[in-house]
């Protein structure tokens, strides 16, 4: 029975519909004799101007001529309902054929839709299967793909029935090895960055963070510039507070400003415990005397 029905269908697809056009015709032969009385008129009151004696009379004008359009404009659309009835109805009949074979259409794409779902699910369990192992050859996560059964993934098209596994493969190898260089270029780039950052004046001054996190939207160059600019700021900061601190001397319990004789603070003193290398008690130390504070040594 369904082979039946298709063959009909297809059949009926081929032929020529039993439809014909005639089209409208609408008789107007005083037209050209009206329209040469509407120009006299129209011409008539071109330059027609309203004064205090004819506004009375010319109220009546303008009511004739206003009933004279709506008359013109009932007729028009009396003959234009008339003309487009039959493609109304035609349109009507048509539509609800089309709505038919629609809905017809639409109950065997559910069906279809169930098995072609079915189809690409299994070609993208396997997908997942043949291509984890490339990517484990440039050593990269199979996740950069993204969930490539989403619409918008730019490797949807693989799960399609046409698609063939050469192109699949090329093309994920071309991805997974552009993303493996990527990965190197970054390694390579946070190489120089942590090295940079070793310099003890930087080591001291800066946290290095926020510049490894730079690389992920800005260039190695524009990074390393940034890190000499931020640098350049932190030791013209201290440099002011070195020059401010110097201009601040301990009398007693207080500091005061030689410039301003005002008192500044009041010293503090504390006792604190610390514990490291030598090189670290240096830099502690140069620390102290930088900033002018205070220390000595307890046993």
């Amino acid at each position: 029975m369904r082979t039946t029905v298709t063959k009909e269908l297809i059949k009926f697809d081929n032929e020529e519909l039993p439809i014909n056009l005639e089209p409208a015709k609408i008789y107007f032969p005083k037209y050209e004799e009206l329209k040469k009385r509407v120009d006299r008129l129209t011409d008539s009151l071109k330059d027609y101007v309203v004064t205090e004696d004819s506004y009375e009379q010319d109220k009546k004008v303008r009511a004739e001529l206003n009933r004279i359009q709506k008359m013109l404009s009932k007729k028009r659309i009396e003959i234009f309902n008339e003309a487009v009835e039959p493609a109304n109805e035609f349109k009507q009949h048509v539509s609800g054929l089309e709505k038919q074979i629609k809905c017809a259409s639409d109950r065997i794409s559910e069906g279809i839709k169930h098995y072609t779902d079915k189809e690409k699910d299994a070609k993208f369990q396997e997908t997942k299967l043949r291509l984890g192992k490339l990517a484990l050859k440039y050593n990269v996560s199979i996740r950069l793909l993204g969930d490539i059964r989403e619409k918008d993934n730019q490797f949807n098209h693989w799960l399609n029935k046409s698609c063939s596994w050469k192109r699949i493969e090329t093309e994920a190898e071309n991805f997974f090895k552009s993303e493996a260089e990527k990965a190197t270029a970054k390694a390579d780039a946070q190489k120089v960055i942590i090295n940079k950052a070793n310099n003890p004046l930087f080591k001291s001054a800066l946290p290095i963070s926020p510049y490894l996190e730079m690389l992920d939207y800005k260039s190695l160059p524009d990074v390393l510039n940034q890190m000499d600019n931020d640098l350049e700021s932190v030791k013209k900061q201290k440099k002011q507070q070195k020059k401010a601190m110097q201009d601040i001397k301990k009398h007693g319990d207080q500091y005061i400003d030689t410039n301003t004789g005002e008192v500044v603070d009041t010293v503090h003193s504390m006792t604190i415990k610390f514990s490291g290398t030598i090189e670290q008690f240096k830099a502690l130390l140069q620390y102290a005397e930088s900033n002018n504070i205070s220390y000595e040594r307890v046993k």
